[in-house]
């Protein structure tokens, strides 16, 4: 099995620091992949040379439309995103290095996370929450894409 991309959110969250009110832009997914679907490289979202997640849900035969949609936000989110934050996986643990079991290491482009997962160890159904700082004064993407139809 290849990734799905079932659910989809984007929405701002206002944080109220003690100098200034700032918008954090969130994005939630909820994926379903096969244990060996390893490379969750949802920073690479480039139209024309997209990788393997982003091949994988735009293609899909059921959630395709909402992977291809899906897309198309995180392309917004990418276009303005100044920072992005560790993405969290439940029950799984971020490392700086390839480890075994439930860990996964990330790295960036264009601040959009791009998740390398232990093969064998891989979750099969999950959500995906990532977090980015947009600059002051910018409105977050906002989507909200439920299962499909």
């Amino acid at each position: 099995m290849a990734f799905q991309l079932q659910k989809f959110k984007a929405y701002g969250v206002r944080t109220e620091g003690e100098v200034r009110k700032h918008v954090v832009q969130k994005v939630l997914m909820y994926i379903v992949a096969a244990n060996t679907d390893v490379a969750l490289d949802i920073g690479t979202l480039t139209t024309g040379s997209l990788g393997t997640f982003w091949t994988a849900v735009t293609g899909d035969a059921t959630y395709g439309s909402l992977g291809s949609s899906a897309l198309a936000v995180m392309q917004q989110v990418a276009a303005i995103a100044i920072n992005g934050h560790t993405p969290e996986l439940e029950g799984y643990t971020p490392v700086s290095a390839t480890s075994t079991g439930k860990t996964y290491v990330t790295t960036y482009t264009s601040h959009v996370p791009i998740v390398a997962l232990v093969s064998g160890s891989a979750p099969t159904g999950y959500y995906v929450t990532m977090e980015f700082d947009i600059p002051d004064g910018q409105e977050a993407v906002r989507s909200d894409l439920g299962a499909a139809s």
